[in-house]
């Protein structure tokens, strides 16, 4: 029972850095924009150095959730990250009000309460944590598979719903 526990709490974190991720790598211009919107990297140079230290962090964490491996350290990592994001989102909430971020794209429904979602996350982290595993290379590779998958399923659903939207507002 504990290893199904240990794979949907991996699967479902996997799921959620691969989305953002992928977001990220869509709009790269627009996740710029909202690391200087955070107001702690003040140079343009440092600005592009934490977007690909961001990325590299979020693909480093799913192909280790989908993977099953660096267990204890991707978890702690994890929470650390989302503790992180979590204080930088809380600062900017306090000097410009915005409630939301652009985590992942346009998936609005991912990004309305960034607080919430992060401790949700941390949540399933601490839940992953205290329950054991064996890691399955042949497991990890569907995982990985599987993932990247619905990923992409996702871009398609979402760049349908941006087709219908866009045709909607011409008649319009």
């Amino acid at each position: 029972m504990s290893e199904t526990i240990a794979l949907i709490c991996d699967m479902i974190i996997a799921v959620l850095f691969f989305t953002s991720f992928y977001a990220k790598i869509g709009e790269i211009e627009g996740f710029k924009y909202e690391i200087y919107s955070y107001q702690v990297v003040r140079s343009m140079g440092l600005v592009q150095l934490a977007v690909y230290a961001v990325l590299a962090a979020e693909c480093v964490l799913f192909i280790s959730f989908a993977a099953g491996i660096l267990d204890g350290f991707k978890e702690w990592a994890c929470i650390l990250l989302m503790l992180f994001f979590s204080v930088f989102t809380i600062r900017k909430r306090m000097r410009t009000g915005v409630t939301t971020c652009a985590c992942f794209g346009e998936m609005k429904w991912l990004n309305r309460t960034p607080i919430m979602r992060n401790i949700a996350i941390i949540l399933i982290l601490l839940v992953d944590l205290l329950v054991t595993r064996s890691t399955n290379i042949f497991l990890a590779t569907n995982l990985i598979l599987l993932i990247v998958s619905i990923g992409f399923v996702m871009e398609l659903a979402r760049m349908k719903f941006n087709e219908k939207r866009e045709h909607y507002d011409s008649m319009v």
